[in-house]
């Protein structure tokens, strides 16, 4: 049990409060052990932490000897109860709820170390399952002897440690646990391949295990040596939480998954895990198409916009429904039409100037509607639309792009982009100016 004494006592400085989570097995029970063996030389706080998930008829008279056990010997004990639905996502949602409290207890007691009874077999377990279900690099490492969530240090002590080791160790002190029926199931994945899979692989190299821990700190460190360079390159590629093509593209392809990776997570945050491989697939498309706009609906009701070499998450746009007599100064809270400018007009695409003998008056302003065409100075007309897309005008912006039309429905001028045969030179008879603003 050396490592166990070892990882404790580089991981965990003296006076300090630890929260155990304890769930009454073999496993856990065996570490609270060990704690009271090191509490003996090394100064701390302890602090037991049970979820019981009410899974099994047993669970509650447990959940009662738990509390009557750790007040027998003077350890703080909390417990909460798990009151959800067992159904395909039953593991993923208990988790949450089990972390969730473990926070809570952290939180309480000041504590910012949560120790787990993970061991070499569930390592072996949880990498054997990500392999068959498919993960990221990180993923494949299965988890580490020491993790960290926001200040929290999430400490593994008997990683090192084989099951049989932690039985073997419970049978010699006489430690109290509670089997969980539950492990024997053939219901669960991770039960299917402890059962099956792995006496296989034990009786093939006995060693297996250990051979686990060294594969996943390997991958760990080129996990880690990968993140290190994604971190510095994702300061180039990504500015105001817009990921930029072109700079993105010419990354190296490990490099560039863990960027995208840094960047959804930025925007999920712990809802990461919502994203499915459809979904990752569907943005890697979407970067790598020839179709300079693109959207992609995503869970949680984001959507991830392409236009031109700008990736980003599309905020939720509030429409703006213009439809109304232009005959004065008109204003919204995005820009502002001026009617009768008083000032110089120029020549650019902010200002329109009118005869008011050509159009038919009052003007109106209005969205743009699906088939507008507009005259164009050199004869013929062309398509509003075909307009926004040769001015690369991006699609969250066309989505409130705004005409004048006069009386008639001539389109005159899209404010800000485009001027029909209408407008006149400074040169030319002119009697209306128009200038647009846009607002910040």
């Amino acid at each position: 049990m050396k490592s166990v004494f070892d990882i404790i006592n580089s991981e965990i400085p003296n006076d300090q409060t630890i929260v155990l989570a304890i769930s009454g097995g073999p496993d856990s029970m065996a570490l609270f052990n060990l704690l009271m063996e090191i509490s003996e030389t090394k100064k701390f706080r302890l602090v037991c932490a049970h979820v019981n998930h009410k899974v099994r008829s047993e669970s509650d008279e447990e959940e009662k000897k738990l509390r009557e056990f750790f007040q027998n010997k003077n350890v703080i004990f909390e417990s909460t109860q798990i009151d959800i639905e067992i159904n395909d996502n039953f593991h993923n949602e208990a988790r949450k709820i089990r972390y969730d409290f473990f926070n809570d207890v952290l939180n309480k007691y000041n504590s910012n170390f949560l120790l787990t009874a993970h061991h070499g077999d569930d390592l072996l377990e949880t990498i054997l399952m990500r392999i068959v279900r498919g993960s990221t690099l990180k993923g494949y490492a299965g988890f580490k002897t020491k993790s960290k969530s926001n200040n929290i240090a999430i400490i593994r002590p008997l990683i090192k440690l084989e099951k049989q080791d932690i039985l073997n160790y419970c049978e010699k002190h006489e430690i109290l646990f509670f089997n969980d029926s539950s492990n024997e199931k053939d219901d669960y994945f991770r039960n299917r391949i402890r059962k099956r899979i792995i006496p296989i692989l034990k009786s093939e190299n006995p060693k297996i295990v250990m051979n686990t821990l060294k594969f996943s700190d390997e991958v760990n460190d080129a996990n880690d040596f990968i993140e290190g360079i994604a971190k510095k390159e994702y300061e180039n590629v990504v500015e105001n939480n817009i990921l930029k093509i072109k700079k993105f593209n010419e990354l190296h392809s490990v490099i560039k998954k863990q960027v995208l990776r840094i960047y959804l997570l930025n925007n999920y945050g712990d809802n990461i895990n919502k994203l499915g491989d459809c979904n990752i697939r569907g943005i890697i498309a979407i970067i790598n198409s020839s179709k300079p706009n693109l959207e992609l609906n995503l869970p949680y009701n984001k959507k991830i916009v392409r236009s031109y070499d700008k990736l980003f998450f599309e905020e939720e746009v509030k429409k703006i429904v213009v439809n109304d007599i232009l005959d004065s100064d008109y204003n919204s809270e995005k820009f502002k039409i001026f009617y009768n400018y008083q000032g110089s007009a120029e020549q650019n695409n902010d200002f329109m100037k009118l005869d008011s003998r050509e159009v038919k008056l009052p003007l109106h302003i209005r969205n743009r509607e699906n088939g507008d065409k507009i005259k164009l100075k050199g004869g013929g007309t062309k398509k509003v639309k075909d307009i926004l897309i040769d001015k690369k005008v991006p699609l969250i912006i066309r989505k409130n792009v705004i005409v004048i039309v006069d009386s008639k429905g001539d389109i005159l001028w899209i404010p800000g982009l485009y001027k029909s045969k209408y407008d006149k030179k400074i040169s030319e008879k002119y009697d209306i100016i128009l200038k647009y603003a846009k607002k910040d």
